[in-house]
């Protein structure tokens, strides 16, 4: 893995990504959403940057999404896009894809683990060319760059969404489930139902939790 990533395009790859929309649909643009003084900020830097790195190019296009920040673990913003309209006009792939647990389980004869993070993350495949009009960000890189972290090293256990996973066995993160610890009782059935959806992610964790969960 190089020290610095390259600032040219790498070689074309068999996969391109492409989005398939819904006959007749129009193409969804949505207003910005307000920002604070530092998310504009941030905001212009992390443009700047994929200007320059080639991860996105200006376009003028009929399409367009918002985007806002989360903070990371570490305190950083993370800039994300807001593509919900472009998802309800999208055609749905239907294609049975693994269950996330039953990929877990699979793990279980692993000793250690290595964690590490892609640098563009969803920005690393290339557009096929008869779409890229409807491209929010128009990226040109076709290939996943992994960012050099100085904490990614060799583990016993690597954290998932929804918990911790390791040689021996599969467990709840106590961060994840710090919610559900402190949920108020619930006062009437909507309130019920959200503690009961929420709670049903982690039924694999706790013992007889059909019985107890029943009505």
């Amino acid at each position: 893995m190089p020290d610095e990533l390259p600032r040219k395009l790498p070689p074309k790859r068999a996969v391109d990504h492409e989005i398939e929309l819904v006959p007749g649909t129009k193409p969804p643009a949505r207003a910005p959403y307000r920002m604070t003084q530092p998310e504009l900020v941030e905001l212009r830097k992390q443009v700047k940057d994929m200007l320059e790195s080639g991860i996105i190019i200006p376009t003028k296009s009929p399409y367009g999404a918002p985007v806002l920040f989360q903070k990371k673990a570490d305190g950083s913003l993370r800039m994300c896009c807001d593509y919900r309209a472009l998802n309800k006009i999208t055609v749905k792939n239907k294609y049975p894809i693994p269950l996330v647990a039953d990929c877990f389980d699979r793990l279980s004869q692993a000793k250690y683990f290595y964690k590490d993070r892609l640098e563009v993350g969803l920005l690393a495949a290339e557009p096929w060319p008869h779409v890229e009009h409807s491209r929010f960000w128009r990226d040109s890189v076709s290939t996943s760059y992994m960012q050099r972290c100085r904490s990614a090293r060799l583990l016993r256990r690597l954290s998932a969404s929804w918990g911790t996973f390791g040689r021996e066995d599969i467990r709840m993160d106590p961060k994840k489930v710090q919610a559900i610890e402190e949920w108020q009782p619930p006062s009437d059935v909507h309130d019920l139902r959200s503690l009961l959806g929420l709670a049903n992610y982690y039924r694999r964790f706790v013992k007889d939790y059909s019985k107890i969960a029943r009505p």
